[in-house]
């Protein structure tokens, strides 16, 4: 399974974390959306399309909201609003569209969304977790020790 991630943003994009995201219209997003599941029907694969906004920094949650909805109504399997600022929006996203997975990105050390384990992740309603942070960590931690490994063996 291959997972894509519709992310609208006006350019130049930048996380949604942060102050001064513009967004496009509802409308031009949800024409995205809607490009991502023909291209997949005419492709014939099993892509998850993940309606991702960032409007909830860049306008309101209420927007962020109504996005969704027209997300989940356009064909998007997954939901995911960037930066909810507490459980209480977080408790607001997973309510609608009961049916379709919600995702949730808990950016490590500087984001606006509190930062929860998996289990009250779920309790509230969330499916899917992103710790982006961990994952860069990681992958540089590996670089570093093969780029050491290759000076060792070659003994550069």
């Amino acid at each position: 399974m291959f997972l894509i991630n519709v992310d609208v943003k006006v350019s130049p994009k930048a996380c949604g974390h942060t102050r001064g995201r513009r967004v496009v219209s509802r409308e031009e997003a949800v024409m995205h959306i809607k490009a991502a599941i023909d291209a997949r029907r005419e492709s014939g694969s099993d892509i998850v399309i993940v309606a991702r906004t960032d409007s909830r920094q860049a306008v309101s949650l209420e927007e962020s909201l109504r996005r969704s909805r027209a997300f989940a109504d356009a064909g998007a399997d997954v939901l995911f609003i960037d930066a909810l600022a507490s459980r209480e929006e977080m408790k607001a996203f997973c309510e609608i569209s009961p049916l379709l997975p919600k995702m949730a990105n808990m950016l490590e050390g500087g984001g606006r969304t509190p930062i929860l384990n998996p289990v009250e992740l779920e309790e509230i309603g969330f499916k899917i977790v992103s710790y982006p942070l961990s994952l860069i960590g990681v992958s540089i931690r590996a670089m570093e020790v093969c780029s050491f490994t290759v000076l060792r063996v070659y003994n550069v």
